[in-house]
């Protein structure tokens, strides 16, 4: 239900903690189902995160550079 009329039923807290798991199991199954039958993503570009997005969503060059901090090869 909406925020207002949760609000208006009484409740004063209103949380949606997993919306963000249903968003994320709705993406997986709609693209799975497209490499089942079609053998491929593509056409569903729009759907997915590119390389370079995902890998700045995870942080990999902070934990490069994190990494590097603790090398001991010599330059």
């Amino acid at each position: 239900l909406p925020q207002q009329e949760l609000a208006d039923l009484g409740f004063q807290l209103i949380l949606y903690p997993l919306a963000g798991l249903y968003a994320s199991a709705k993406a997986l199954e709609t693209i799975y189902t497209q490499l089942q039958t079609n053998g491929t993503t593509t056409g569903h570009e729009d759907q997915l995160l590119s390389f370079e997005r995902f890998n700045d969503l995870i942080g990999v060059d902070q934990k490069y550079a994190e990494a590097e901090k603790y090398d001991k090869k010599e330059r």
